[in-house]
């Protein structure tokens, strides 16, 4: 009769060995057995087993170690996308993330989306007047929003003497100011 193992210390453990006699006439067979969650127990002559570092081994034993720490495939199948619309066909204007950006009311992403159509080039082919017009006008509105801030917080900084970590903070709070309101 064997003794009855828990399923929480089967998940825990991940499995546990049975011992078990066979008769043989007058003498006595050694299996070793081992059981794990979810799975009949697998029985093995002991000459099947081994001896390692890391403890005694049944063949079962080392089928539940591969399977626990190989992963499971991360492919996930996904249906093709369907054709592009006309629309979405279109390639965007190039100005579109500076225009964006312009609309959000956020400094560091005008200036970047600024930086980075700036960086791209002069030659915009046909769309070259209205990158120069969004450019422009994302120009203005960083020095605006430069002499705002100035304004608003030069006094406070000349008095503190504080440059750095505390501009960089009042700049973040203003940039939370001009998108709350």
């Amino acid at each position: 009769m064997a003794v009855p193992v828990d399923d929480e210390t089967l998940v825990r453990r991940w499995y546990v060995h049975r011992v078990g006699f066979d008769s043989v006439g007058t003498a006595r067979r050694v299996r070793i057995g081992t059981q794990a969650f979810a799975r009949e127990t697998e029985w093995f002559d002991l000459n099947e087993c081994s001896m390692t570092p890391e403890g005694f081994r049944t063949p079962a034993v080392e089928r539940i170690i591969h399977a626990r720490s190989t992963r499971a495939p991360q492919g996930v199948w996904r249906p093709p996308a369907p054709a592009p619309t006309e629309r979405q066909a279109q390639q965007p204007h190039p100005a579109g993330r500076l225009e964006a950006a312009l609309r959000s009311g956020s400094r560091s992403a005008v200036q970047s989306a600024y930086d980075d159509l700036e960086a791209a080039g002069p030659d915009w082919g046909e769309a070259a007047e209205k990158v120069a017009a969004v450019l422009e006008r994302a120009q203005a509105w960083l020095a605006e929003h430069h002499r705002e801030r100035e304004e608003m917080f030069g006094p406070l900084r000349s008095k503190t003497g504080r440059t750095g970590q505390a501009a960089t903070l009042l700049g973040r709070g203003w940039d939370v100011a001009v998108r709350s309101s």
